[in-house]
């Protein structure tokens, strides 16, 4: 008589045989290079670009922008382009931030400490609007710091929604 352990494993031991030889198959090679296929035409899912609880830039952007480029590129090719295209439309997106208020408003408040961590010591200004420009500059970009980032790493490209949808049509 088999324990409920032994029972455990062995079906645990079937279920595990029955992943690796599926991952192994040309079923799966085949499907992946299909879905691939696929993905290069339409089906990848993308999040908003968000700052300060805004969408600077949307979804369907990232997504116009990704399916703009080249079709005979890639797919890590065309993610990187479109990391690119999205990197170029934040500094656009900067610029003009660095006009608003809310940058002026940092600017006046900042503390001697922090005007001294934000201008290197070697750093002299021609005019009192120089030194603004390069505070809302600064103060613009340490402030986007994440989003850059969030770019930088492809969190924007959703990799979890597209590996399931996968498996989920897998034999």
């Amino acid at each position: 008589m088999e324990s409920l352990f032994e029972q455990f494993e062995d079906k645990a031991n079937e279920w595990r045989k029955n992943i690796l030889g599926l991952k192994e198959s040309t079923q799966l090679f085949a499907a992946i290079s299909r879905y691939q296929k696929l993905l290069q035409k339409d089906g990848l899912r993308f999040k908003d670009i968000r700052f300060h609880g805004k969408t600077v830039i949307s979804k369907n952007k990232v997504k116009e922008i990704f399916y703009q480029t080249r079709s005979d590129y890639s797919l890590s090719a065309r993610l990187e382009l479109t990391r690119k295209a999205l990197r170029e439309e934040l500094f656009v997106f900067a610029n003009e931030e660095a006009k608003k208020d809310w940058v002026k408003d940092e600017i006046e408040l900042l503390s001697e400490e922090t005007y001294q961590n934000l201008v290197p010591l070697e750093l002299e200004f021609d005019s009192f609007d120089a030194e603004q420009d390069y505070l809302a500059r600064k103060i613009v970009r340490l402030k986007m710091k994440k989003v850059h980032q969030a770019i930088k790493k492809k969190s924007v490209f959703p990799y979890s929604p597209a590996v399931c949808s996968l498996y989920a049509n897998c034999p």
